[in-house]
């Protein structure tokens, strides 16, 4: 018998650091190692990307994705794109998270700009100045 793990898992938006899970950690002085053996000081991951699925079993259900651009967050179900905050992403039930490293030597840590759109808002009111009302790739 299968069943679906239904266990809500709590995940950073930025900074995630996975330094202590580096094979060798730095160990060498940085001016006495080489450069290619050198472990960066830390591994910063922001996240990119959530994939959730609803629904109670393993069998059915249906997914959704929450993704971040240019410093937005949007919930893409099926053909519907709408702009959401990051409040609803930290409670989204995660089945996948996507992380990208952060930018080294970034003004802002996170890579992301300060969202100007309000929630709740379409694909075509907030990313479309074309006309266009279905969701496009290039319409960004």
């Amino acid at each position: 018998m299968r069943n679906k793990v239904d266990t809500f898992v709590e995940f950073p938006m930025r900074s995630l650091d996975m330094t202590r899970y580096l094979l060798e950690p730095e160990t060498a002085a940085p001016e006495t190692a080489a450069p290619e053996t050198t472990a960066p000081e830390r591994c910063l991951y922001d996240l990119a990307a959530i994939a959730v699925h609803h629904g109670s079993g393993v069998g059915s259900g249906h997914y959704t994705a929450y993704g971040c651009h240019e410093g937005r967050w949007y919930h893409f179900n099926d053909s519907t794109v709408t702009l959401t905050d990051e409040e609803a992403v930290t409670k989204a039930k995660a089945y996948i998270l996507f992380y990208t490293e952060t930018p080294r030597g970034s003004q802002d840590p996170t890579g992301r700009g300060a969202a100007t759109a309000a929630p709740g808002q379409t694909h075509a009111d907030t990313l479309c100045s074309s006309g266009r009302t279905e969701p496009s790739l290039p319409c960004v």
